[in-house]
């Protein structure tokens, strides 16, 4: 409780200053040494748990442990707003310096490769050969005018119909996981915003979509 109060205080805003929205993995363990905390990495775990500080374990090469969850959710919403607005569903990490022009102070340049992997840590978007993030939500609705043939009688159907509107997102974070199955089709990756065709390395062929509250 100490620990979580003086994380807190760090971040709560005072007159004429502006409270920290993320800190170094060293910062936390020195006040984790303070008040004699044995399991530091434990403690770590349960604050993330909690939501009073965030510490992402696969991505701890950036020795950033963030105090403020706005800051992500404002720093992800902003990439993807500012790709809807361009009419774009793709950007590479070069390309965040443009997005976050206006807000420099809060975002500087060494904090986008973080916002970069975090875009993939919560499965909305996926990274290219080229190392291009593809957000699938804000990909092209309409389906590719061509699709492979799967006849009524010969393919297996699977049906999942919802009584409640799907998240928004269902499809799309199915897509990230199985991005690197997507099918090439003459160098036209067949995906949409609601659908995608993958085939796996022994040729079979699935046609996954979503069409008001089913997946099919």
């Amino acid at each position: 409780y100490q620990v979580k109060e003086e994380l807190e205080k760090l971040f709560v805003k005072r007159e004429k200053e502006k409270g920290q929205e993320h800190i170094t993995k060293e910062k936390f363990d020195k006040i984790a040494e303070k008040y004699d905390v044995e399991n530091k990495e434990k403690l770590l775990k349960d604050l993330h748990f909690l939501g009073i500080s965030l510490w992402y374990e696969d991505m701890e090469d950036f020795n950033m442990l963030v105090l403020n969850p706005e800051w992500i959710s404002h720093g992800v919403y902003k990439i993807i707003n500012w790709l809807n607005e361009e009419k774009r569903y793709s950007l590479a990490l070069g390309g965040f310096v443009e997005v976050f022009k206006e807000d420099k102070e809060r975002y500087p340049e060494n904090n986008h490769e973080f916002l970069y992997r975090l875009m993939m840590h919560y499965e909305l978007a996926y990274k290219t050969r080229g190392g291009e993030l593809i957000i699938p939500h804000l990909l092209k609705e309409d389906r590719p005018e061509e699709l492979p043939d799967f006849p009524v009688g010969e393919s297996l159907m699977l049906r999942y119909r919802a009584e409640l509107p799907l998240p928004p997102i269902t499809v799309s974070r199915f897509i990230v996981r199985h991005h690197q199955e997507i099918k090439d089709e003459n160098q036209k990756y067949l995906v949409w915003r609601h659908g995608v065709v993958l085939e796996d390395g022994s040729g079979c062929i699935a046609l996954v979509r979503e069409e008001k509250n089913t997946i099919s």
